[in-house]
């Protein structure tokens, strides 16, 4: 390949180098803990997902956690599991936690209906664990401190 060729290549090649660096800001994340309560009362072992209203924002930065015994959790973003939620307006849904392992693959669905009724303030209204439903929503801000996410029957 002739000069004449190879030096405009060359730079073409050094302008879209640097600007595939120029991508997108990623947002500011910052830690949440809360509670969940469904009529009052602590909801154990439920999954929670803050899912941002941003458009331009993937699935990656959805948030997710499993209440403890005192329906308290902690949110991990799943953008590089770092710890928190982004900055701003989310949908929040509250579904069942996944099973525990030893019932994962178990085709005895009276087992998993049986650990599932032990679990208690149950069960969780259908609205809250679809996306599109949901009527929880939260806006997180940089310093938020607790979040109480309350469900009613």
């Amino acid at each position: 390949m002739s000069s004449r060729f190879c030096f405009p290549m060359f730079i073409g090649l050094i302008a879209l180098t640097s600007l595939s660096g120029c991508g997108r800001r990623l947002p500011t994340i910052v830690p949440v803990k809360g509670t969940v309560l469904l009529n009052g009362k602590p909801l154990p072992k439920a999954m929670v997902q803050f899912i941002p209203q941003r458009s331009d924002l993937g699935a990656e930065f959805t948030s997710t956690a499993v209440t403890d015994e005192n329906g308290d959790f902690t949110l991990t973003c799943g953008y590089r599991d770092l710890p928190g939620a982004i900055v701003g307006q989310h949908t929040v849904v509250i579904t069942e936690s996944p099973l525990p392992e030893e019932l994962r693959n178990t085709r005895d669905y009276r087992q998993i209906e049986r650990y599932q009724a032990k679990l208690p303030n149950r069960p969780i209204p259908p609205p809250y664990g679809s996306a599109t439903q949901s009527p929880l929503k939260v806006e997180i801000k940089e310093g938020q401190g607790l979040v109480k996410i309350e469900l009613t029957r």
